[in-house]
């Protein structure tokens, strides 16, 4: 059963999808990370409302987070580029099956100090699985370029729909000539907006330096240099020679949190607005999909279930007589 997805007024979300078993379909390279950058400024074209504030993707699951006043436009958002990693991404590495292994997971992020903790775990990526000893080194795309040196983060996007026009014209056409370069807009975190990119980037650079002292020590059984007392990390260049349909083969996961919160009292007064807010869902759930009822409400800030099935003659028409 998916979790609830509730989006509270003027909190910005942590987005979280993971490849279907945990592949490593998202494996960095040049075509990949083009694609996956093209695609996400596309989405931002699609959907101005959305903002988006930092992501990272790694080769098998990405987390984002993002902000817009119409939760509707988010969820669109979300449900574009998912969609389109999986068709572009899946078909350049040959996979057909499902993309994603489940509804990509939303949590809210409650105060301004739990978003930046949230900063701090998006910098760890890729040193914490002990897989680059610094962020600055992982071959994947993420919001670190624009965070430390401002440089825009740019992908290739294929305009089918203007290719598949000109096709049916018969003009003389060549899907090279379809693509776009787009450009990821990425705004400052909330409480940042007085800061500069210089001084964001000072303050980066520093998180990044605490990092890679912290995790350079940080020993397990499989990655443990006995003799230096050091962490032996895979490294950029077999993290891009990784077969995109293997996957890890220790893989450790916490339940996910409802939300993040800097303070136990924040999160558990969350909790309770969140459960009274699932038992009203559930109730109009059940008077829309089983009581039959047409007119239902439900909770400000949720979305109603999609794809309802059609069972009262009322309500349509047979197919077969």
């Amino acid at each position: 059963m998916n979790p609830l997805r509730y989006y509270p007024p003027g909190k910005v979300i942590e987005f979280t999808s993971r490849t279907m078993q945990e592949r490593f379909f998202l494996t960095p390279s040049k075509k990949i990370n083009q694609l996956i950058l093209g695609i996400l400024g596309r989405a931002q074209e699609l959907f101005p409302s959305v903002q988006v504030f930092d992501f990272v993707f790694m080769s098998n699951h990405y987390h984002m987070l993002a902000y817009s006043d119409a939760g509707k436009d988010l969820s669109a958002f979300i449900g574009y580029l998912n969609g389109r990693i999986a068709f572009h991404v899946g078909k350049s590495i040959g996979w057909r099956g499902k993309f994603w292994s489940r509804r990509t997971r939303s949590i809210p992020i409650l105060d301004d100090k739990a978003l930046h903790q949230r900063f701090l775990y998006f910098r760890a990526h890729g040193v914490k699985e002990a897989l680059v000893s610094s962020p600055k080194l992982w071959p994947g795309i993420s919001a670190l370029p624009k965070l430390l040196k401002n440089k825009p983060l740019q992908g290739i996007w294929f305009n089918g729909q203007a290719y598949r026009e000109a096709f049916a014209k018969k003009e003389k056409v060549k899907k090279q000539d379809f693509f776009e370069k787009k450009t990821v807009t990425l705004r400052k975190y909330p409480g940042w907006e007085h800061l500069s990119w210089k001084q964001i980037g000072e303050h980066t650079r520093r998180v990044l330096k605490t990092i890679e002292a912290e995790y350079k020590y940080k020993n397990t059984a499989r990655n443990r240099d006995e003799k230096r007392g050091q962490r032996i990390f895979l490294g950029a260049a077999k993290v891009c020679a990784q077969d995109p349909m293997s996957s890890p083969s220790i893989s450790n996961h916490s339940p996910a949190p409802v939300c993040h919160a800097s303070t136990k009292v924040v999160r558990e007064s969350f909790r309770k607005t969140l459960r009274a807010v699932r038992d009203v869902y559930i109730q109009a759930s059940y008077a829309l999909r089983v009581l039959g009822k047409k007119t239902v409400e439900f909770p400000a800030y949720t979305f109603p279930p999609a794809g309802i099935f059609v069972a009262d003659e009322e309500w349509g028409i047979p197919i077969f007589t």
